[in-house]
Parts: structure tokens; C-alpha cells; sequence
């Protein structure tokens, strides 16, 4: 694969994998993706899109973005077998509900991991549309501050087929960064699902 392939339209790489693409962006102004410089001003200012009305704009949903990780979940005492330090404990489940799939989802999670909101530090929420994800870390009670710290799906893209591992991956290394114990990762997920997992720093 040559290295154009592996790189957006416009951008320069010198072929070190390090070094990334160059800071300076392909494109000054877009009426549809969500650059650099954009605000929230900005991005509500966009025309709106759905149904009617209308309650969101093309610069609040996420981006395609390329992205690609290797990473490893299996049960305790085989990390401990095998010399892996286990960075999380996961209590896993799906939940049917589109678009606010993280709320039903996100309760039962914290249920089972035996934990209350205010345990949490920070909150991993994968955008798929902004009205979507205010609407879930609200209806949580969940305070927005500890919400996407890093920066969620609008601002830093979608991968498809890697989200998921993203966002885990994101908030195992925000909690270890922070100190603090406890997280949660939630997303809604096509054709009616919904996912959230807790959990739990142990390093």
C-alpha cells in the first residue's frame, strides 16, 4: 500500500508513521464536517438535517475517520496465567433501544458492577449525534465535565468496526491518568442496540 493511500487528500506525510500528517489542515472552511476553529456557534449555525425542522446539524455528527487497535479481553485468572496485568474489570451488557440505548443500558451496567452515578469519574458516551448524546448523559445524571474528556465522536471521529475499542481504550487510560477508579463506556448501536460497560481501574 503506498503511502497516498494512507493519507487524506491534501495532507503531507514524510513516511515516518511517527510523525503523523501535517499540522496544517487540507481544507480552511467546510459547511459540513467539523473543523478546526468551528465552535458551537458554528456548528449550530450549520443548516439542519432530518425530518421537518429539524434538531441537528451536519457538523454535529460524527465523522468517518481511519482508525486501527489490537486489544485483549479475557477472564482474570488467565491474565494472571499468562503474565498480562489486567488494566480493567468489565461488567458487560446490550440493551435494545436506539439512539438512547446508553440510559436503559448504562443502568443496568452500573447495577450489576453494584455502583451508583456519583461512583463514576469519567463517562466515555460514543457520538453518533449530539441531540442523542446530551439526551443520554442528562437523562443519567450524569454531570457533563466528566463526560467525553478527551474528546468525543463529533470532534475526533468515527472508525467504524473500531469505536467500541476506542472509547474503552480512551477511558481505561483517562482513569489510570486521573486516578480515578471507576468509568463508564456506552453506545448506541444500529437496528435498535444499545451497549455500556463499567469499569474498574486496577493499576
Amino acid at each position: 500500500m503506498s503511502n497516498d493511500d494512507n493519507t487524506r487528500e491534501g495532507a503531507q506525510w514524510d513516511g515516518d508513521p511517527k510523525s503523523g500528517f501535517d499540522p496544517e489542515p487540507a481544507i480552511e472552511s467546510d459547511p459540513i464536517a467539523l473543523l478546526p476553529g468551528d465552535s458551537a456557534s458554528t456548528a449550530g449555525a450549520a443548516d439542519a438535517v432530518g425530518r421537518g425542522e429539524g434538531v441537528g446539524t451536519a457538523k454535529e455528527v460524527e465523522g468517518l475517520s481511519q482508525g486501527q487497535i489490537v486489544w485483549s479481553r479475557f477472564l482474570r485468572h488467565k491474565g494472571a496465567m499468562f503474565g498480562v496485568a489486567v488494566l480493567a474489570l468489565i461488567a458487560l451488557l446490550s440493551y435494545t433501544a436506539m439512539g438512547i440505548g446508553p440510559i436503559p443500558a448504562s443502568h443496568r451496567a452500573l447495577a450489576r458492577a453494584g455502583i451508583g452515578v456519583d461512583a463514576l469519574s469519567m463517562v466515555e458516551l460514543n457520538e453518533a449525534f449530539a441531540s442523542q448524546t446530551i439526551a443520554s448523559f442528562r437523562t443519567l445524571r450524569i454531570p457533563e465535565d466528566k463526560v467525553n474528556q478527551a474528546g468525543g465522536a463529533i470532534a475526533l471521529g468515527h472508525p467504524l468496526g473500531c469505536s467500541g475499542a476506542r472509547i474503552v481504550t480512551t477511558l481505561v487510560h483517562g482513569l489510570r491518568r486521573s486516578g480515578g477508579e471507576w468509568g463508564l463506556a456506552s453506545m448506541c448501536i444500529g437496528v435498535g442496540q444499545g451497549i455500556a460497560c463499567v469499569l474498574q481501574r486496577t493499576v
